[in-house]
C-alpha cells in the first residue's frame, strides 16, 4: 500500500513504504521509505539535518522540486535504483573572503553541473582541478567544465567579495543525483601521485568504509583544507601570493589533525578541538594519494545514515558540528578506535 501525502497527513505510515508526494512536504524528521515520488508541480524539502532515506528508487516530475537543504542527507541504499528527474542540493561554506578557496565535488550527475554554475561570480581563471600525473594544478578557464563525478576542484569565492570581511557563500547543485558504483582512476607512477577528488553522492560518507574498499589502491590518510590561515600579504620573489599549508588536516584510521593553525583561526572561534570525525560531507572534496593502478570506487555502502551526519563540510558555516551514530534501536553509540603512542629519544 503507497503512502500518500496530502498536504496535511499521510495516507498510512510513510515509513518503510512507498511513499508518494502529492502536496507540499517539509520533512523535520529523519524518513526511511522503500521508494519515493514527487508529483508534478509539487514539491518536497529535506530540511537541514534531516536524513530522507530510499531504498530505492528517486522519481521527481519535470514540474516538481526536491530540496536537499544545507547538511541535509539523501540517502539511497539499492546500487542499482533507476533515479528520474531532477534536485537541488544546498550547501553553504563558512565565512569567506574574495581569496578564500574552497574544495567542491559534485552530489549530481556531470551532464547537469558545471563550475561556473556553482560560483559564477568567480574570477574566470580561479576555476581548478588538480593534474595528479603532473602534480600541478589545471586553471578550468571560465569554468565551463561540467564538473566529473568523484572529481575534486576547488573554486575561490566571488570576486566582488570583500578582502577583509568574511561573509558565508551559498550555493547549490541542481541536477539528477548521483547513485550506486561511482568510479575513478587512481594516479600512480615512479612516486605515487595525490588525487584531487570528492564525495559524489547528496549525502555523507564514512572516511573510514571508504577507505576500507579502497586500500589497495590508495594510501590511508585523507586531507581536507581549511585555510583557517589567510593567504600572504606579500607576494614571493616570483609575486605569487601564498596558501599556507598548514590549513590542511589529515584523517586516518586513528583520527584526525587539527584543522589548521587554530591559535591564528579567524573563522572557526579559535576551536582547538574542531576535528574532522569521519564523514565526508556531500559537495566536498580533498585529497588522496595512490598506491597501485586501478580505480577508486564510491559506493552507497559508505553512505551515512545517523542523524546530523552530512554537518561536517570544510569550509562548514557549524565548526562545532559533532557526529553521532545509532544502534538500529534508536540509543546513541559511541565508536572507539584504538591507538598506540610510541615516544622515542636518544
Amino acid at each position: 500500500v503507497n503512502a500518500v501525502y496530502n498536504g496535511t497527513s499521510w495516507s498510512t505510515s510513510p515509513e518503510g513504504t512507498v511513499i508518494v508526494v502529492n502536496d507540499d512536504l517539509q520533512l523535520n524528521d529523519n524518513l526511511n521509505v522503500c521508494s519515493c515520488t514527487v508529483n508534478p508541480n509539487k514539491s518536497l524539502k529535506v530540511n537541514s539535518g534531516v536524513n530522507l532515506i530510499v531504498q530505492n528508487e528517486l522519481v521527481v516530475a519535470p514540474t516538481a522540486s526536491v530540496i536537499i537543504e544545507n547538511n541535509a542527507s539523501l540517502v539511497q541504499v539499492n546500487d542499482n535504483a533507476a533515479n528520474s528527474g531532477k534536485i537541488t542540493v544546498r550547501r553553504n561554506t563558512t565565512p569567506v573572503t574574495r581569496y578564500d578557496f574552497t574544495y567542491w565535488s559534485s552530489p549530481v550527475a556531470a551532464a547537469d553541473w558545471a563550475l561556473r554554475d556553482l560560483s559564477p561570480n568567480t574570477l574566470a581563471d580561479k576555476y581548478l582541478s588538480y593534474n595528479a600525473a603532473g602534480n600541478g594544478w589545471v586553471t578550468e578557464m571560465n569554468g565551463t567544465a561540467a564538473m566529473e563525478t568523484g572529481k575534486g576542484y576547488i573554486v575561490r569565492a566571488p570576486q566582488q567579495y570583500s578582502l577583509t570581511a568574511p561573509v558565508i557563500f551559498e550555493t547549490k547543485f541542481v541536477g539528477a543525483p548521483n547513485n550506486g558504483v561511482k568510479k575513478i582512476d587512481a594516479k600512480t607512477g615512479v612516486t605515487l601521485k595525490s588525487n584531487l577528488i570528492g564525495n559524489p553522492y547528496p549525502s555523507a560518507i564514512s572516511a573510514d568504509k571508504f577507505y576500507e574498499a579502497n586500500k589497495g589502491v590508495i594510501k590511508g590518510t585523507f586531507y581536507f583544507w581549511t585555510h583557517n590561515i589567510a593567504v600572504s600579504s606579500t607576494p614571493d620573489a616570483n609575486g605569487i601570493y601564498n596558501y599556507n599549508p598548514a590549513s590542511y588536516i589529515s584523517y586516518n584510521a586513528t583520527g584526525a589533525t587539527g584543522s589548521g593553525d587554530t591559535n591564528n583561526c579567524t573563522t572557526c572561534g579559535n576551536n582547538p578541538t574542531n576535528k574532522f570525525k569521519g564523514n565526508i560531507a556531500s559537495g566536498q572534496g580533498f585529497f588522496v594519494e595512490g598506491k597501485s593502478t586501478g580505480n577508486i570506487v564510491f559506493n552507497n555502502a559508505m553512505r551515512v545514515t545517523q542523524t546530523a551526519g552530512n554537518g561536517q563540510f570544510y569550509r562548514n558555516s557549524n565548526p562545532n558540528a559533532t557526529q553521532s551514530s545509532e544502534n538500529g534501536e534508536g540509543e546513541e553509540m559511541v565508536t572507539h578506535k584504538n591507538r598506540l603512542s610510541l615516544n622515542i629519544t636518544t
